[in-house]
């Protein structure tokens, strides 16, 4: 007989909207005892899809992808052609990372006024999260979703462009989902002096 479950902490690590899970990993709670290898498990997004042979099930259940919006999916247990049970999966999504959502500001001076700079970007870190966590660095969200890591944020070489530049900063901490927040950088002219000549005369030390 088919068992009603739940799927929690879900998380969407890379931001693209989209959350992705195996439902095959979750048979097990989807039955009443512990012979899964007996049943045939085909899932499907309404009940009526699962109550119906006509039905087409969802293709792809060992990489399932789905927005936030959806929260429960049934599945269709058979253990013989022909003679099945259905119930929801409940679908429960994790909790963010509680971190200091800034945005932040890096505004170093250009040492050179070369318009280039090297830059730590991990200075933040205690700012954005206090406690044990990972930090990632990327330079845009389309990186971030890609998982196109910065390689040496602790000695980023930045060029200055018209506006701030916004360095993407993820973070990931045990027992959370990640979150994410921005770093503006832009860079601080250094300043530069013009001292006119100046002339001195030696004078013979006065006899008294």
């Amino acid at each position: 007989k088919a068992r009603d479950a739940q799927i929690t902490a879900l998380c969407h690590n890379n931001f693209d909207g989209l959350y992705e899970v195996d439902l095959t990993a979750y048979t097990d709670r989807m039955i009443f005892g512990t012979a899964v290898k007996d049943y045939t498990f085909t899932f499907f997004r309404t009940q009526s899809e699962a109550q119906s042979f006509s039905s087409t099930p969802i293709a792809n259940p060992s990489s399932f992808t789905f927005p936030s919006t959806l929260t429960r999916l049934w599945v269709r247990v058979e253990n013989v052609p022909g003679c099945f049970d259905i119930a929801f999966i409940d679908l429960k999504y994790g909790t963010k990372v509680p971190i200091n959502k800034g945005p932040f500001n890096l505004n170093p001076c250009d040492a050179g006024n070369n318009k280039t700079e090297t830059v730590d970007l991990t200075q933040l870190q205690t700012k954005i999260y206090g406690s044990q966590a990972t930090f990632e660095y990327y330079e845009s969200n389309e990186d971030l979703a890609n998982g196109k890591q910065i390689a040496t944020p602790s000695s980023y070489i930045y060029t200055a462009t018209a506006a701030p530049k916004k360095v993407i900063v993820k973070v990931l901490a045990p027992g959370f989902c990640a979150e994410k927040t921005e770093i503006n950088l832009s860079l601080r002219q250094s300043p530069v002096f013009s001292v006119a000549d100046q002339y001195f005369c030696l004078q013979e030390p006065a006899n008294f």
